[in-house]
């Protein structure tokens, strides 16, 4: 299944200037091609396994110069790849999919596994990008911890809503004193999934059956309040199915199963925090009014060793802040964010400017990010401001970047003096 093809012999590739190997990626399997300048020497195609990788190697090794590898990045199809040339101390570039389709952008378009290793191959051989970094195993560990934990929320969040379903038909209030946003909330719901199983019951043995089940986990609790706030929910309750229905045992796996992803998102903040403390930049980052330690782990997690970053800008242009202007004759468009890097990091960087803000707003804390988000707010009218708020998020971010570079280029914790003297706010 898996052959090479020879198309000129190695005393041509003695000649070369530049070797470029260009791989196309898959699930599966590679397909490779080799180029010296423009003369296409080999492609073969191999087993995205460990005999695969030896043949790779194997070839690579007998090239003359070093290549100059170029591949796509193709999510977690792409990890193995990197992780093999990293360990075989081979530099890369892995491009971004959108890049590497401009550059190879033709009139006439035949798509194949071998043709884009080809195409990848011109592009190692006709262009200079610097060596892509790969990530130490403390970045690349809370990397996959803040995956983890991105997911924990997104699970969270459906399995309230999927809660609050059930609860509609089996105990339904209009307002409930204790917050969803609590373990207890769905604790309390765990032990009474149904209006009737409290109304049945008296104070006493509502308050027994609550210590017994929850006092391990909440020893100060005083469970006679939480049993007379059951009793008025269940009074004003009128489900809308018995207390026999499916839908009962239902909610109580729903329940259990939200106390166990957030016990997990807590373990997993834990975690994040012990692995990132040790690092320069957490304290630095935690230095800013308004960053937490999770916030922190989730900024080191997704844009990494931030000291590969040379300017501000290229950091913009990571999380996909980069601004895209156009115009053409007499027209000329509004600016727009490209949103072309990393999503992920440009939330984390979205919820933190607004987590500074509402800091500064509600203590005695002091950070110019927040300054410039109030200036602008205070710039327009307030219906206007609040239609503009993704915009001052925005520009706020820009700020937020250039603060984090500096933090850790000077190796400072943030000082809210030296930053009005350094800004124009």
């Amino acid at each position: 299944m898996f052959g090479f093809t020879f198309y000129l012999t190695w005393r041509h590739l003695m000649n070369s200037s530049q070797i470029g190997v260009g791989i196309d990626i898959s699930a599966y399997k590679l397909d490779v091609a080799i180029l010296n300048d423009t003369e296409l020497l080999q492609t073969f195609c191999i087993a995205k396994n460990s005999a695969g990788f030896l043949k790779l190697l194997n070839t690579l090794d007998t090239l003359p110069t070093t290549p100059h590898i170029v591949f796509e990045a193709t999510g977690v199809y792409s990890v193995s790849v990197a992780t093999f040339f990293n360990q075989n101390s081979y530099d890369f570039d892995c491009i971004n999919p959108l890049m590497a389709r401009q550059l190879n952008a033709r009139l006439r378009q035949n798509k194949t596994d071998r043709v884009d290793a080809i195409k990848l191959a011109e592009i190692a051989t006709s262009r200079n990008y610097a060596v892509t970094s790969v990530k130490t195993d403390v970045y690349e560990n809370l990397k996959v911890y803040d995956q983890w934990y991105e997911n924990d929320n997104k699970d969270i969040v459906s399995a309230k809503n999927r809660v609050h379903r059930a609860l509609q038909q089996v105990f339904p209030f209009v307002k409930f004193p204790v917050s969803n946003e609590l373990p207890l909330y769905y604790e309390l719901f765990h032990e009474f999934p149904h209006a009737a199983l409290v109304r049945d019951l008296t104070t006493e043995q509502i308050t027994a059956q609550l210590y017994d089940a929850l006092h391990d986990a909440h020893p100060l609790t005083h469970w006679t309040k939480y049993a007379k706030i059951l009793q008025q929910a269940a009074a004003e309750s009128v489900p809308g199915l018995s207390r026999n229905s499916p839908e009962v045992m239902r909610l109580r796996q729903l329940t259990q199963r939200v106390l166990e992803l957030m016990a997990d998102k807590d373990s997993l903040v834990t975690q994040m925090t012990q692995l990132a403390e040790p690092l320069p930049e957490y304290r630095l980052y935690c230095s800013i009014p308004g960053i937490s330690a999770i916030s922190a782990c989730q900024l080191m997690a997704e844009i990494g060793d931030s000291r590969h970053f040379q300017r501000a800008s290229q950091v913009n242009a990571y999380v996909g802040i980069d601004l895209r202007h156009y115009e053409s004759g007499k027209f000329v468009g509004t600016d727009t964010i490209s949103k072309r890097g990393n999503a992920v990091a440009r939330k984390v960087l979205y919820r933190i400017v607004q987590q500074i803000y509402r800091t500064c707003q509600n203590s005695n804390h002091f950070c110019h990010i927040a300054d410039y988000y109030q200036k602008k707010k205070q710039s327009f009218a307030r219906k206007t401001a609040q239609k503009m708020t993704k915009k001052f998020t925005i520009a706020c971010i820009h700020r937020l970047i250039r603060t984090l570079i500096g933090l850790v280029k000077h190796g400072e914790v943030y000082d809210y003096n030296k930053a009005i003297m350094r800004s124009n706010i």
